[in-house]
């Protein structure tokens, strides 16, 4: 039987990078479907199962929801973790949790600049 779920985010690269006390994340989707928005997870280093902190309170929204294009994305928090996680929340509820990502260690392949919305307006000349 099929589904009408949305698909998930094609989740096209990942790097996460210290910079003194902080950590720099920046990411990129190939495509969305659905998506609200992203959190990102920092794993604990005490090796229990489940325990991941929320480093953004509030979501990071896609500017696009859905897009066939590659959308790139920034954010940085303090953190003295080296283990990310980044769920992606999608309109309808939907979770979809990608990693673990290692400090450093760049994910996937970045396809230069990402594609932001454009609005075309009509050239009207007298």
């Amino acid at each position: 039987a099929g589904s009408n779920a949305p698909l998930a985010v094609t989740l096209g690269w990942f790097l996460a990078e210290r910079d003194r006390d902080a950590v720099g994340f920046r990411w990129q989707t190939a495509t969305e479907n659905g998506t609200a928005g992203f959190y990102v997870l920092a794993a604990t280093d005490d090796g229990s199962v489940g325990d991941k902190v929320r480093l953004n309170p509030d979501l990071i929204p896609s500017p696009v929801i859905d897009a066939v294009t590659p959308t790139d994305y920034a954010f940085r928090a303090v953190t003295a973790a080296n283990r990310f996680y980044l769920p992606e929340m999608g309109i309808n509820g939907q979770v979809s949790e990608y990693g673990p990502f290692e400090l450093g260690i760049e994910s996937g392949s970045h396809h230069g600049a990402a594609q932001r919305p454009a609005v075309w307006l009509p050239l009207i000349m007298r």
